[in-house]
């Protein structure tokens, strides 16, 4: 699979670097990271995970992210001829290394021996049985795989060793192995793994056998483990009980299949910041017959997180009390016909805006941010398409009635300038005017957005996120429609993990613009440009339409804002508008007037036109 996949990655235009059997990408397709050192790939199967994400997949859901089919991923089993496969040479131990530190431990280093048996309550059999040693600076722990000695770890105590350095450390160039791993050549009902060598030979005491234990810390799990698992049917997982082996176990298992693997909660006493299987049994006083209480009660790992399933029950008095509040509302936008027919912008929720060019996109989204502001909400505005300093240029003229013409020359002293001077100070005051602004530059990426959305949410309560616009998000690396398709899903589950609603601004095809050639268009959700996930992922879009090419100023400031899709209630709806060219606002619904009406007719009009063109017989 190697020659294709390296075939792919050009095709694709995907920057790669090659490391031992695996590639390492630049970019993760799931989350955006462009690190290059989180996303991986085998070789050999396509198999890829992430360590920034946590998010994995075979390449077939590798190549959905790009807009491809799936491929039969078959043909490319055992079947690595086209790649050049050099074994991994390690370093060879001598045996007799092991022997010695051993007889060591048993001849003239009693502190070692007493450390192991009076505090870690290791009994002499185990510790012949493992040929754990003493090397005079600390305490040896061999590993073998298939009866060889491959590497000897090294554990050092502060009470007893004067030498600085890492607790653990191994021999360097030697292969990393399972300590007890070859109680796995034979076929077995279940295994123990814990997160450390003295941990496996406290439950191998009691009797737990089948017990193997990780050598290089909980986050560590190699593939080439997993194949020795192969014949197991359940696996227990005995990680110490705190944050890194709980993270450990749930790797472990994922890899090793969740649905065979079941994990084991040490008792945590209060106080304690973990609890391993020493602490269990040594510290704590627990017998073999509650260990096997724990293995009774122990639960299957799960990808999903705690409290993901909920009973409709527990949603009772949630519910009730949002009706009551009004909470299930969202926040007015400042417009009455779209907030009534909306019911706000609301929680959770991802807004497409969108419209023809120089329609006014920004411009709604300037106006609709400003009111939010003003009742007290919190907005961030993140914006691609200008500069900072520009959207607050445009903040100005909206909040201070400034024209574009007032603007070409400021005089000092002027009323212009006594008027932008007031407005600006207004801006200070964080509580009445609370927008906040992204301030980055160059090519952005969503971890970017997510980063500043958290961001802002945390730190300054923000209610609303608005977003100039989708298509700075897709670079052309790849396939730009899966791109694209990718930022919307990813910006949609923004908003729910975040629990605001996002205004997101999108362009539309080049066809809808060739589509106008008279009055105002109303486009359709076909005309979303480059994916199909606007349609999908979207709860609401909006788009704005007005003939902002009409020669006639009166036709330009002619304006509605077009529902097309409305998951809170019924689509295909319009508010008809006003647009002030020289401040670039909004005014609020045109009373009276249908100018989505208008543009029906025109568009009825102009396929008569095109009726009595073609066939030269009037309809």
């Amino acid at each position: 699979m190697y020659k294709y996949l390296i075939q792919y990655f050009k095709d694709k235009s995907i920057e790669f670097k090659i490391s031992g059997e695996q590639f390492i990408l630049k970019t993760c397709p799931s989350c955006g990271d462009n690190a290059f050192h989180h996303f991986y790939m085998s070789q050999d199967s396509g198999l890829w995970d992430c360590k920034k994400c946590l998010e994995k997949g075979n390449f077939n859901q590798y190549r959905k992210f790009f807009g491809d089919s799936e491929i039969d991923l078959s043909k490319f089993e055992n079947n690595n001829n086209n790649k050049k496969v050099s074994k991994k040479e390690y370093r060879a131990l001598n045996y007799n290394d092991s022997i010695q530190y051993a007889s060591r431990l048993w001849g003239i280093d009693d502190k070692y021996k007493d450390y192991l048996i009076k505090e870690r309550k290791l009994t002499e059999k185990v510790l012949k049985d493992f040929q754990i040693g003493s090397t005079g600076k600390g305490v040896s722990i061999p590993i073998f795989e298939n009866g060889k000695l491959v590497n000897i770890r090294y554990r050092k105590n502060s009470d007893l060793d004067k030498d600085k350095g890492p607790r653990y450390s191994q021999e360097k160039g030697c292969k990393a192995a399972l300590f007890n791993g070859d109680v796995l050549k034979e076929p077995l009902a279940r295994v123990f793994i814990c997160e450390g060598e003295f941990d496996a030979m406290q439950l191998v005491q009691v009797g737990f056998r089948n017990t193997v234990s990780v050598t290089l810390g909980a986050g560590y799990f190699p593939d080439d483990w997993v194949d020795k698992f192969k014949d197991v049917q359940t696996i227990y997982c005995v990680y110490d009980n705190d944050e890194a082996g709980k993270e450990g176990a749930k790797k472990a298992a994922d890899k090793l299949g969740i649905d065979r693997c079941k994990i084991i909660l040490l008792p945590k006493k209060e106080g304690r910041t973990k609890t391993d299987i020493t602490n269990y049994f040594v510290d704590d006083g627990y017998t073999k017959a509650d260990f096997k209480e724990l293995v009774k009660n122990a639960k299957s790992i799960r990808s999903v997180q705690e409290n993901s399933i909920k009973h409709i029950s527990e949603f009772r008095e949630d519910i009730r009390k949002r009706l009551l509040e009004g909470d299930h509302l969202g926040i007015s936008c400042g417009y009455d016909g779209i907030d009534e027919k909306m019911g706000g912008l609301r929680k959770g929720r991802l807004i497409i805006l969108s419209g023809l060019s120089s329609t006014g996109k920004t411009s709604m989204a300037l106006n609709m941010s400003l009111n939010i502001a003003k009742n007290k909400n919190s907005i961030f505005y993140f914006s691609l398409e200008m500069p900072p300093i520009d959207i607050v240029k445009k903040f100005l003229m909206l909040e201070a009635k400034l024209t574009n013409t007032e603007l070409k020359k400021v005089l000092d002293p002027s009323k212009t300038l006594e008027r932008i001077d007031k407005t600006l100070v207004s801006f200070d005051n964080e509580v009445t005017m609370p927008i906040y602004l992204y301030n980055g530059s160059g090519m952005v990426k969503f971890n970017i957005l997510a980063e500043c959305s958290r961001i802002v949410k945390e730190e300054y309560d923000c209610q609303c996120i608005f977003v100039d616009h989708l298509h700075y998000f897709a670079h052309g690396s790849y396939n730009l429609t899966a791109e694209t398709s990718q930022a919307v899903r990813q910006i949609k589950q923004l908003a729910i993990e975040l629990d605001l609603p996002i205004v997101l601004i999108t362009h539309l095809n080049r066809s809808g613009r060739q589509k106008q050639k008279k009055g105002l268009y109303v486009p359709s959700l076909s005309d979303l440009r480059d994916t199909g996930a606007l349609e999908q992922d979207a709860d609401q879009v909006l788009f704005v339409c007005r003939d902002s090419e009409s020669e006639d100023p009166d036709e330009r400031k002619k304006a509605f804002i077009k529902c097309a899709k409305n998951r809170d209630g019924y689509a295909g709806w319009s508010v008809s508008c006003e647009f002030d060219e020289d401040i670039t606002t909004f005014i609020e619904e045109a009373v009276g007037v249908d100018y989505a009406g208008e543009a029906k007719a025109v568009e009825i009009e102009m396929k008569e036109e095109v009726e009595i063109e073609q066939t030269g017989i009037p309809i």
